[in-house]
Formats: C-alpha cells, structure tokens, sequence
C-alpha cells in the first residue's frame, strides 16, 4: 500500500516537473538550465516504473540512460545560480558535464556491443561498475552542492554591510535566501540517498523508508521549484540580456559609459535620492540627459529598474543611520524620511525586498548583534 502511494506521489512530482520545465524552457539561457534540471530531476523520481525494460532486448538502456542523467543534477542546477549572478563571465560549459559524456558514452558502447556481438557484461562486473558510479554521483552532487552554497553565500553577504549597485544583474534577496535553504534541503536528501543506497549496498533492509523519505522530499523540491516559478517568474525567468529591448534606440554607444557616470555621481556625490519626489524626469532635467536613455543605461549596465537603482541607495542610507549613534534615538519614520522614502509603506516594502528583513527586524538584528 505505502510502495503504491510512493509511486502515485513520485508520479505526481514528475508530471508537475515536467510542466515545470516546459514552461521555464521559455526563458532566458540560465532559466533553460533550471528547465533542464527539473526535466531530468522529475524523470528521475519515476526511474523505478522503467525497471521492467530491462528484460526488453530493444529498450533495455531507457532505464540505464535516466540513470545517467542524475550526472546532470549539479552541473545544471550550478550552472542556473552562476549565470543568473554572473552572467557576463564565460564558462566552460561543456568541462561540468564530463562525467555524464563519460557514462554517457560507456552506455552507447554496450548498446552497440549488444546489438552486433550479442555481448552480455557479467553480474559482478556490473556490480562493481554500479558501485563506482554511485560514489561518483554522489561525491559530484555533495561537490556541486557546496559550490552553489558558496555562491549564495556571497550574494547574501553582498546584500549585508552594504548594499553597492552592481554592474551585474543579480538576485533579490529574498530569492537568493530561498534558493540557498532550497539547495541546503537538495543537499539533505543526497545526504540521506547517499546513506539509504549504502544500507542497501551492504544488506539492511530498512533502506526503503528512507528512500521513500527521499522520494518524498524530491517531490517537495519540485512542488516548491513551480509555486516560486509561479509566483516570482520575474526572478526565475529574469532576462539578463536586455539588448534586445533596446535594438531601435537612438541612443550613441560611446556616450552609455559618460552617461552611467553622471548617473551614478548624482547619487554618490550629490546625493539626489535623498529626495522624496525624485523622478526619471527631474533627474533628465538635472542630468540633461533624455530620460528614456537614463532608464536604458540603468537596465542595460546595472540589470536595474530605475525605481530600484535610486532605492538601492535608499537602503544603504536607512542602513547607515540604524548603525548610527543618532539612529539609536531615531523612530523608524524619522529614519525614513531621512533616507528619501516618503511613506512608512514604501519604506517597509522596499527595505524588505533589498535586505530580506522589515526595517524593525534589521534594527533588532542590530541590537542582538550589538549585545555579543
């Protein structure tokens, strides 16, 4: 009873990713490798209903080959957060899916070996080909793991102390905040994978309850990968190429660069985001700089809306003031207005979506951290 709802629950989890995939494969580069990863990761929560095909002499390698494509896991999963978050820096794509070719390629041979020779591989070589490519799995899994941690790590210590504009689109956040807990649980269920696949290597029997726990926890991640698609498709499917946009603009290429500068020295050095009714047209009149160019240049160099550019340095003024001794005897109101926010509701909401914490809850953090 329990091995059907396993199943029935798995199946779910695989329909879901499959949706899920189809619907990220629309998007930019890095989201089509999150595709590729949710494709490949649902198929594998159904890998066990393709295990009768091995006695098929024609399509006995559909399960060998799902098997194979769990090499895939880190590698795309990597290659979505690095690109999302550097998108500008070239990789070397092809050198993290080398274990993959590797398997890939052994598969293939066997195949052709079977089909023209008949040739059949003895149980004991089998068996020993099977245990190395489980610890090799799993020690490229736990290793791609720790890399994306790392990353997420970064961007969450980048948005800490200060809060700098980047030339580099980037995460929120909250979002790099989810997907560092959400890679933190895939890290936990290769760990108890790892852990159940060995009991079972050495003959215990009570491997399959924790399988199913993996199972299940597969299927969560998948659950939680579509309702953030979902519901923040602006982060999943982000575009970080944003040319295209802006292929008929009149705007001269060799001006971009001057104009970045006068933008970004009219906040820096004049501090113009300290005021409250700043808009895209009053900095055109300041700057003598065409509007639509300044929201160009922003979004192109900076992966920014104009409303987030200027709020960013909002943040970082809020930020400063907490930390200050006058910040100590300062409402939160009074701290806002000081920082160009001119509503407590857009100082709640903004400061939230920078930091990941509510104005109150940064201050509080503040003072904890201040007691140690």
């Amino acid at each position: 009873m329990w091995t059907d709802w396993n199943t029935f629950i798995s199946s779910l989890g695989a329909t879901q990713g499959l949706l899920l995939a189809i619907f990220l494969f629309f998007n930019n580069k890095p989201a089509k490798y999150l595709a590729m990863f949710t494709l490949v990761f649902s198929l594998g929560l159904i890998e066990h209903l393709f295990v009768e095909l091995q006695q098929n002499s024609l399509l006995f390698w559909i399960p060998d080959f799902i098997g194979i494509t769990s090499f895939l896991y880190g590698p795309l999963l990597y290659l979505y957060i690095h690109l999302s978050l550097k998108p500008k820096i070239a990789q070397a794509i092809h050198k993290h899916f080398m274990l993959f070719y590797i398997f890939f390629g052994e598969l293939l041979m066997v195949v052709l070996l079977k089909a023209v020779f008949n040739f059949e591989i003895g149980e004991k070589l089998l068996f020993a080909h099977e245990i190395i490519a489980l610890e090799l799995l799993f020690a490229q899994l736990f290793f791609y793991c720790t890399k994306n941690l790392i990353l997420l790590r970064k961007e969450k210590r980048k948005h800490g102390p200060s809060l700098e504009p980047s030339f580099e689109p980037s995460f929120e956040p909250s979002f790099a905040k989810w997907l560092f807990y959400l890679t933190s649980a895939l890290t936990f269920i290769y760990l108890l994978s790892f852990v159940s696949t060995n009991l079972m290597l050495l003959g215990f029997n009570f491997e399959e309850v924790l399988l199913s726990v993996v199972q299940l926890g597969c299927v969560a991640v998948v659950y939680s990968f579509s309702y953030h698609a979902l519901m923040q498709k602006n982060h999943i499917g982000q575009s970080v190429d944003t040319q295209p946009k802006y292929n008929n603009s009149p705007i001269i290429k060799e001006n971009k660069p001057e104009y970045l500068r006068k933008i970004i020295d009219s906040m820096e050095s004049e501090h113009l985001y300290l005021d409250p009714l700043l808009t895209q047209n009053k900095l055109s009149e300041k700057l003598g700089i065409n509007r639509f160019y300044i929201s160009q240049v922003i979004n192109e160099y900076l992966g920014k809306s104009f409303p987030d550019f200027v709020n960013a340095y909002r943040v970082k003024k809020t930020k400063a003031l907490l930390k200050s001794d006058k910040g100590q005897y300062y409402t939160l109101l009074a701290i806002a207005y000081e920082s160009g926010f001119n509503s407590k509701t857009s100082f709640n909401i903004v400061f939230k979506k920078h930091t990941g914490h509510t104005p109150s809850a940064y201050r509080k953090l503040l003072q904890e951290k201040a007691k140690l």
